[in-house]
């Protein structure tokens, strides 16, 4: 009987000294969780896991936070490219293409005729259609004209019309920058520029058509009126001969200090056979838009300047008769600059 007690016994102990391993088993099976979730924070940085992280490990926590960070701002700017500006964040004046750039377009605020021609068999205004009376050009104001020829002629061509007839366009304009819906435009970001104008040109007759671009000065202005048509220059309006027209025509309250009183940009070319009803003149040739878009507060000016007339080339002269610009009062096609712009 003692031998079968002692044997329980040692079972008893041996059972006991068993139990105290289950702690041990816990705490191993605590560094085990711990340690998964170290390798869970590194492989998946999830919001939840990071905030985690950052109280056991600063380090770690500031890997693992920037790199969703930087993605954020990555697909911010990616999906805001069409919207803001790459560099600055704020909101860029067009909705942008894949290449970063966009296209606007600035309408005339306001536009005219000058002329100083002279019929010299009829009289009067060549520029006029039916004139109420034998005025000439030079006295005329065309604010209100819906379309009016263009050349420069010496009278030597189809007609006995000599002199000048050419259009002022007046764009929105803000501390020297074109002005847009959105606001100014800054100059630097206008890449490519385009006037575009309703036209009637016979492309049989003429060809290898120039305009000469001139910027009015800028102290100097010019009222457009508000005449259904051209009209003889009274009241503060402006004709060739006045800035501002008197009571009567022929007499100016204030004449031009010269006339005419512009600063020249530059030549562009009309394209040959250009589209039906359209002249469009790309304005590369004046150079950037930061050295001119300034200069053309008060207005900017399209003078016939050269070109080829029934096959015979004139390096001074665009004959009466060929091209008919209309402005925006033909309600037709409002003038208007075709900017395309480019983030910085």
């Amino acid at each position: 009987m003692s031998i079968r007690l002692a044997f329980a016994c040692s079972f008893v102990l041996v059972a006991l000294s068993a139990c105290p391993s289950e702690p041990s088993g816990d705490s191993s099976s605590d560094a085990g969780s711990a340690t998964a979730a170290t390798t869970t924070t590194t492989d998946a940085t999830g919001p939840t896991t990071t905030s985690e992280s950052t109280t056991d490990a600063g380090s770690t926590t500031t890997t693992t936070t920037s790199t969703p960070t930087t993605s954020t701002s990555s697909t911010t700017t990616d999906d805001s490219t069409s919207e803001t500006g790459a560099t600055t964040g704020e909101p860029f004046l067009c909705a942008v293409e894949p290449d970063g750039c966009c296209v606007i377009t600035i309408e005339v605020e306001a536009d005219t005729f000058f002329s100083d021609a002279v019929d010299g068999i009829g009289g009067g205004c060549p520029v006029v259609q039916g004139p109420n009376e034998q005025l000439d050009c030079e006295h005329w104001s065309f604010g209100k004209a819906q379309a009016a020829p263009l050349f420069k002629d010496n009278g030597m061509f189809d007609s006995a019309v000599a002199g000048t007839s050419l259009m002022a366009l007046r764009f929105p304009m803000q501390d020297g920058a074109l002005l847009s819906e959105d606001g100014p435009i800054p100059s630097e970001v206008i890449v490519a520029s385009r006037l575009e104008l309703a036209a009637q040109i016979d492309w049989d007759k003429i060809s290898d058509l120039q305009f000469a671009v001139h910027a009015l000065d800028p102290d100097e202005s010019w009222q457009e009126g508000d005449a259904l048509d051209a009209t003889p220059c009274i009241d503060g309006l402006s004709s060739w001969a006045c800035a501002e027209c008197g009571p009567s025509p022929e007499q100016c309250d204030t004449p031009w200090a010269s006339m005419p009183p512009m600063t020249s940009l530059g030549v562009v070319a009309a394209p040959d056979s250009g589209g039906p009803g359209v002249l469009a003149l790309d304005l590369a040739a004046l150079g950037e838009p930061s050295s001119w878009v300034p200069a053309i507060t008060s207005g900017l000016v399209l003078a016939p300047s050269s070109s080829t007339y029934e096959g015979m080339a004139n390096e001074e002269w665009v004959p009466f008769g060929p091209i008919v610009v209309e402005a925006r009062e033909s309600q037709s096609l409002t003038p208007r600059l075709h900017l395309t712009l480019c983030q910085p």
